[in-house]
């Protein structure tokens, strides 16, 4: 499986497109833009289909949620790998 592959369709997620858009915005294809960076924006429809069927042909996660869950998931995320962050600070402050 290749790996780039495998990051980009399993950790960020993707965003439905709003189809009452004219010009969807980069946050609609966040991982084909991270797999094809120079592919034109109106291009990236076209390879999300091919991408999401080949995760779905090799078994890797292609996650998409809405606006509000990404901002949720992604600040969940946040806090739980800064976590020991703050433990090592409260700890550091009382000495």
């Amino acid at each position: 499986m290749p790996e780039r592959l495998s990051d980009n369709a399993s950790g960020p997620s993707r965003t439905p497109v709003n189809s009452r858009r004219a010009h969807p915005w980069p946050g609609d294809y966040q991982i084909e833009h991270h797999l094809f960076p120079s592919m034109p924006t109106p291009n990236l429809l076209h390879a999300q289909v091919i991408v999401r069927d080949y995760c779905a042909e090799i078994g890797v996660p292609y996650h998409e949620t809405g606006l509000l869950s990404s901002y949720r998931e992604a600040l969940n995320h946040l806090h739980h790998v800064g976590a020991p962050l703050r433990t090592t600070g409260t700890q550091q402050n009382a000495r």
